[in-house]
């Protein structure tokens, strides 16, 4: 007698992605609420120019998030005497772990 199993890798991976992607924007978009909520504001430029998405570059997931455009230059200058960024991007990557975690468990891999 002869037992097989069936394991569909492909499938497998497409989940994981999906929920890789999902994980890294949610990390990206949490980054971004706190920044703005941590941001100096005078006349809220800044914090309007704060932003963050994910991108898919060569099977690589990369979150990004940061501050400042043409018309708001100073955001370096602010962020080195008042950090309002970093800070956040710290506690959220600081955790990876759980984010990996979670993204196994979403995908059913666990």
């Amino acid at each position: 007698m002869e037992k097989k199993i069936n394991i569909d890798y492909l499938e497998m991976g497409k989940k994981l992605k999906k929920e890789a992607r999902k994980s890294v924007k949610n990390a990206m978009k949490d980054i971004e609420k706190k920044a703005k909520q941590a941001c100096p504001e005078v006349t809220g430029d800044l914090k309007k120019s704060i932003r963050s998405g994910v991108k898919v570059k060569k099977g690589d997931i990369l979150g990004y998030c940061g501050a400042g455009n043409k018309e708001v230059y100073y955001s370096l200058i602010v962020e080195s005497r008042q950090p309002y960024l970093s800070p956040q991007f710290d506690r959220v990557i600081g955790n990876t772990t759980k984010i990996e975690e979670e993204i196994l468990d979403k995908a059913g891999v666990k």
